[in-house]
């Protein structure tokens, strides 16, 4: 396989595919690999769109859960929790334990 710089226009043949699959010892066929070839290939567009977005002051994200709302603090009323688990007595085992430990 011939290495030539990226351009703007990232294609990928069904040849390279096979190339590649063939060095990989994948079995793929042509129908498959012309398939694979789009695919990549829209990818590569798709790509190259988002490396040409203006980011400019925008803070970069270590993890997508910092994007996420913030969760409220959660009070926990212990006289509900005891009304609920003496109704079932199996409950009120395993409560037993958890609040005598």
């Amino acid at each position: 396989m011939s290495q030539q710089p990226a351009t703007s226009d990232s294609n990928v043949s069904r040849e390279e595919i096979l190339e590649v699959a063939n060095l990989a010892r994948l079995g793929v066929d042509e129908s498959t690999a012309d398939s694979y070839a789009g695919d990549i290939s829209k990818v590569l567009k798709l790509m190259n769109t988002l490396s040409n977005v203006d980011t400019t002051g925008i803070k970069p994200l270590a993890n997508i859960h910092e994007a996420c709302q913030e969760l409220r603090l959660m009070s926990l009323n212990t006289t509900s929790i005891a009304s609920a688990i003496s109704q079932s007595p199996q409950l009120l085992k395993m409560a037993y334990i958890w609040f005598h430990k």
